[in-house]
């Protein structure tokens, strides 16, 4: 288990729980620059939330810079899933 790991507890990537509320929150950073992608109430519907716009946009980079990448590297991009834990 990594150090972030055990900082993060048992919660999923990309899913941090509200001390007030008892809440989970998604944050996702693209380009330096965090997005809060709303408070859920299970871990599991914030995850799913972060897993979405998170392949979406490994899709939107392989698709945008195509031209960069050689056809293995897109296709890895493009297909990339993330896992509970990444």
């Amino acid at each position: 288990v990594s150090q972030s790991r055990y900082a993060q507890g048992c919660l999923p990537v990309g899913v941090t729980k509200r001390h007030i509320g008892n809440k989970f929150m998604v944050t996702l950073s693209y380009k330096g620059v965090n997005r809060n992608l709303g408070d859920y109430n299970t871990s599991e519907e914030a995850f799913l939330v972060y897993k979405k716009h998170k392949e979406d946009l490994a899709k939107l980079l392989a698709v945008e810079n195509k031209h960069l990448l050689l056809e293995k590297e897109y296709e890895a991009l493009y297909n990339y899933e993330v896992d509970f834990y990444d």
